[in-house]
């Protein structure tokens, strides 16, 4: 099933199927980690409120340190999914020691990435916008990956979209969406600690167009495929058919 213009029904209309992405997602990438990362839908992090994070459980030996999971489990062929922008841009070591937000953690265990479904209600004013983009930017700035989906056109107030504002946060180049393409997949994986670059992975799309398998890094270099046509698929079952109807005239 293709992605839907929401444009086309209220926000609660969206609201609903939102939940539900957020259940298909959260179980679709938890049967993909590997085992020592689980994720959790619907999370809070002091001034953020991501919609699913994906976490790595603390060593069971009391070892204060971390080291990368070995993705034991996890298939060391994978491949990055070909995506239209793949970008680099090295850290600003100021900026990013300068930059200490409490979005690491609130349990004990180690928060890797976070998962965004952008909703209306984050483009209904500067503010909002700003606060949305601001929270983005702060992962990455603290080590976090974000993986983004955004369904919506952007803001009259910002017509580069949700991409640009994230990516030129943290220093990289400026980006303009296709015209006939105004929804984002965006996958950021934040810095590698040799390298100190972030790189993003980005396909626009548009209404009535599949959706593309997007990798969500958990470590620098090691990530897992997500499938997003899937999971949309699994999640508009719950959508009830009245609003269908509207989705599809």
């Amino acid at each position: 099933m293709p992605m839907h213009d929401w444009t086309k029904v209220d926000s609660y209309i969206f609201h609903h199927f939102h939940t539900c992405f957020i259940v298909a997602l959260f179980k679709g990438v938890s049967d993909r980690l590997p085992p020592s990362y689980y994720a959790m839908a619907e999370q809070s992090l002091d001034t953020m409120g991501p919609d699913i994070l994906t976490l790595q459980s603390r060593p069971k030996s009391g070892d204060s340190g971390w080291s990368p999971d070995p993705f034991s489990s996890a298939p060391q062929t994978a491949i990055l999914p070909e995506m239209s922008v793949v970008g680099r841009v090295k850290v600003n070591k100021v900026g990013f020691n300068q930059k200490q937000v409490a979005i690491r953690r609130k349990s004990r265990d180690r928060l890797v990435a976070i998962l965004e479904i952008v909703s209306p209600g984050n483009k209904s004013s500067r503010k909002e916008w700003k606060r949305f983009v601001s929270k983005a930017t702060a992962a990455l700035q603290n080590g976090v990956h974000v993986f983004m989906i955004d369904p919506f056109p952007p803001p009259n107030f910002y017509p580069r979209g949700t991409h640009d504002a994230i990516w030129q946060s943290v220093g990289g180049k400026r980006y303009v969406p296709p015209v006939d393409q105004p929804q984002t997949y965006a996958s950021y994986e934040s810095s590698d600690p040799i390298a100190q670059e972030y790189r993003c992975f980005v396909q626009p799309g548009h209404p009535g167009e599949a959706l593309p398998e997007v990798p969500l890094f958990l470590e620098p270099e090691r990530f897992i495929n997500v499938p997003l046509e899937e999971l949309y698929s699994g999640a508009m079952k719950y959508v009830l058919p009245q609003h269908l109807a509207l989705l599809e005239a």
